[in-house]
């Protein structure tokens, strides 16, 4: 194999969430991206996950970000719930965590 990769873990832009995916599965490499839980039910994406397989990360709560490189502060506030959307990557094809919020800064 002449990739340099085995793995690819991201949380990219939502707003291309779609062609990231898309790139994703020509590439068939194993992949876990963090990802709006409603991408799940996109009518540009679902034939994808129907012919090449999804596995799914999702949590009993809305993950929190650090926001605008500020690693000093977590913004708890997430309006939307988020999962990582995956292929081959979890050993189950749906699984459920529970989210701890860790009070530390990043550094």
């Amino acid at each position: 194999d002449d990739e340099p990769f085995e793995l690819i873990v991201s949380n990219p832009p939502y707003s291309c969430k779609h062609k990231v995916l898309k790139r994703l599965y020509e590439l068939d490499k194993p992949f876990a991206m963090l990802l709006p839980s409603a991408a799940l039910q996109s009518k540009q994406t679902t034939k994808l996950y129907m012919e090449k397989g999804l596995e799914y990360l999702g949590f009993d709560s809305r993950p929190c970000f650090y926001t605008d490189g500020d690693f000093s502060y977590i913004k708890e506030s997430n309006h939307f719930a988020s999962g990582y959307f995956c292929r081959n990557v979890l050993p189950e094809k749906l699984i459920f965590e529970e989210l701890k919020l860790i009070q530390e800064p990043y550094l």
